[in-house]
């Protein structure tokens, strides 16, 4: 069966939940333990999935909206990420684009999570990864919309979501460039604004320029993994963004984030923070304001699968006690005071990676206490 067909078939679910369906739902919701719900905060996490994308939206009220999920060795790093934060179901699931980097771990997640609503480009890709993703929405009949310029998408009553990309079929006739198909949004809570711009590149970029309403954008999310083919200085002239973040794989082999990028947003005085150098990245936002770093239950769990336990804080590296080095998974009594040893001796640790210089830390037991640490 084509890829075509499925995309098709499933684009035209929208069928009501039935009564046993919903009361199931409910009653998942009634057990959710959401700090952002808790604390009336939005939260907005740029969860470390290497070289690729996966954004979690915590909402004030509740709702949960996950854009992207890296490829298919992050499924099961996103699925256990999103059980730390108490997520129980997906109320929006947004496919910017086919490309595997940013569905390819959609398959873990989609079997994890009951789905409410899932916002797909329209572009389709003959991979196999593609076919995979929409024959598990078809086969769990999850309502499925192609996410055109123009619409809202509704997440609850506090947080607004607009698509501002693709402009429609014509557009991904146009564009012989997936990325260019990219679905782009831009959220807003209160005074505080967010750009999703998944791959999209410059050209697309003067295109949906038109369609931003005039409002400064306070956080980035750099296009295409800091690609010297988007984030143009257009861009950052229209948006004015404070804070931009870079979603990369360390030692990529794409060399991104690009030079010409970084100097752009140099130049345009924005502060970048980048997921290859600091791990999973958390904004938290009353609406008036916001704050990096913030409450980050983010445990991956074991090999087996298994639902990690919530860990509290994000630790930071340069100032935690020997005792919070000692609660990440691999670092001992001794492994932490040789950590506290190597950060008084460089001063500042401003590269998670740096951890490979203290004696006793591999590779393998960064990559289980990246996602729980940061250096800022």
């Amino acid at each position: 069966m084509s890829t075509y067909f499925h995309l098709k078939r499933a684009s035209k679910r929208f069928k009501l939940w039935t009564l046993l369906v919903g009361s199931l739902i409910v009653l998942c919701w009634v057990g959710m333990a959401l700090a952002a719900a808790a604390d009336g905060l939005l939260e907005v996490h740029f969860i470390d999935v290497g070289q690729g994308d996966s954004i979690l939206v915590l909402t004030p009220d509740g709702k949960v909206m996950l854009v992207d999920a890296g490829d298919q060795r992050s499924g099961r790093v996103v699925a256990n990420y999103l059980r730390a934060q108490g997520v129980r179901q997906i109320d929006v699931l947004v496919s910017t684009h086919p490309h595997s980097d940013h569905i390819g771990g959609m398959a873990e997640v989609l079997k994890t999570f009951p789905v409410a609503q899932v916002y797909d480009s329209g572009r389709v890709h003959t991979s196999k990864t593609f076919e995979e993703y929409l024959k598990i929405i078809d086969a769990k009949n999850i309502p499925f919309a192609l996410a055109r310029a123009g619409d809202t998408i509704r997440l609850g009553s506090q947080v607004s979501v607009h698509v501002l990309w693709p402009d429609g079929p014509r557009t991904i006739l146009d564009y012989g460039d997936i990325n260019e198909s990219s679905i782009v949004l831009l959220l807003g809570y209160k005074n505080v604004a967010f750009l999703f711009t998944g791959d999209a590149g410059i050209q697309s970029e003067q295109k949906f320029l038109t369609k931003l309403p005039a409002r400064q954008i306070q956080i980035l999310k750099v296009g295409h993994h800091g690609s010297r083919s988007s984030t143009g200085a257009e861009l950052l002239r229209a948006t004015r963004p404070e804070v931009a973040v870079i979603m990369c794989g360390a030692d990529n082999p794409y060399g991104h984030p690009h030079s010409q990028v970084l100097e752009r947003l140099g130049a345009a005085q924005v502060r970048i923070l980048r997921t290859d150098l600091a791990g999973s990245i958390v904004v938290t936002s009353d609406g008036q304001s916001y704050s990096i770093g913030g409450l980050a239950p983010v445990s991956t769990g074991g090999a087996d699968g298994a639902a990690p336990a919530p860990i509290g804080r994000l630790i930071n590296i340069n100032t935690a006690s020997a005792e919070e080095l000692q609660s990440l998974p691999g670092i001992g009594e001794t492994l932490a005071r040789r950590i506290i040893e190597y950060r008084i001796k460089v001063g500042l640790i401003t590269d998670v990676h740096e951890l490979l210089d203290v004696n006793g830390i591999g590779p393998a037991t960064l990559e289980k206490i990246k996602p729980l640490i940061t250096c800022f």
